[in-house]
């Protein structure tokens, strides 16, 4: 069986065979003939589809940076990152997690503003402004549990 192909029983849907031998009519094939053509553009497809696909999944990887990808694959990027958070928070438990204890996480202002104005970086303008944003602070904190109780 030299130079002979080697024939291999497929199943098709009867649509898509049917579709087939109607379009290959019209384009002198046979349906299996034009079944062979659409698998051969479905390939060349395929290959063309897949490059940048690879380069996005790269990517999303990290293996490559997402500066170096084109506009269509920045964007293919993008919808596949966008997929991965709405993913990620339809199976998130936000009920059970635990609170932050914010006291803990959030600066005290009165530090923030003091080493703001203490800093030789700065500008002396800039540190007296702090230093007066720092005074302002402190009055509204003085007068705060006054307003709290006159409002019992």
């Amino acid at each position: 069986m030299v130079g002979t192909k080697a024939e291999r029983v497929t199943r098709f849907d009867e649509a898509l065979f049917e579709t087939a031998a109607a379009e290959g009519s019209r384009q002198s094939r046979s349906a299996r003939q034009q079944l062979e053509h659409w698998a051969r553009l479905g390939a060349a497809l395929s290959a063309q589809v897949e490059a940048p696909l690879n380069r996005v999944r790269l990517a999303l990887e990290g293996t490559i940076a997402q500066r170096d990808l084109t506009l269509d694959e920045a964007r293919q990027f993008d919808a596949a990152i966008a997929v991965r958070i709405d993913d990620a928070v339809a199976h998130a438990d936000f009920a059970s997690a635990p609170l932050p204890n914010f006291a803990e996480v959030s600066p005290d202002p009165h530090r923030v503003l003091a080493d703001l104005a203490s800093r030789e970086e700065v500008s002396e303008r800039a540190r007296e402004q702090l230093r007066e944003a720092l005074a302002a602070l402190d009055q509204a904190l003085e007068a705060e549990p006054q307003s709290a109780e006159a409002g019992r």
